[in-house]
């Protein structure tokens, strides 16, 4: 009985759970739909080829979260993040830079920070200590020479 018990358990848990179901939370980040198709012919995405390289898109009249999302190609995948830094309320200062190319640390310069906040764009994880969350990511495919970024 209790090995039968445990196997339903288990089911539901496993059948229960689809990474679609999975959603961020995060108090200062808005959980509003995303949907961007970049077609790596364009000269500007192009980069977005080769390993280490990456684009931020920026917000264009309220059709992207915050400030915009960055595109990293990660080596054998894609990975897309929100630019707005995820541990303070969205400023003029909240949109987050690149520490340079081929860099893969993306960083917050607000001053309401004791120091700046760097985050990995391979993960969205921080690698300052204290700060509270990571990065919003966002699901990327890629179909071709479409990359298609969906939340």
């Amino acid at each position: 009985m209790k090995k039968n018990l445990l196997i339903f358990l288990l089911s539901v848990l496993f059948l229960g759970c689809s990474k679609d179901s999975i959603k961020y939370s995060n108090p200062y980040l808005p959980n509003n739909p995303v949907y961007i198709s970049i077609d790596l012919n364009l000269p500007e995405y192009s980069k977005l080829e080769f390993p280490n390289e990456s684009v931020i898109i920026k917000n264009r009249g309220g059709a992207l979260p915050s400030g915009g999302v960055v595109i990293f190609n990660a080596g054998n995948y894609y990975v897309a993040f929100d630019i707005a830094c995820p541990n303070h309320q969205i400023q003029s200062c909240s949109e987050m830079i690149r520490d340079g190319i081929n860099s893969i640390y993306i960083t917050c310069h607000c001053s309401i920070h004791s120091e700046p906040l760097k985050y990995s764009l391979i993960t969205g994880t921080s690698m300052t200590e204290g700060a509270l969350y990571q990065m919003k990511p966002y699901p990327v495919t890629r179909k071709g020479n479409t990359i298609y970024v969906q939340y």
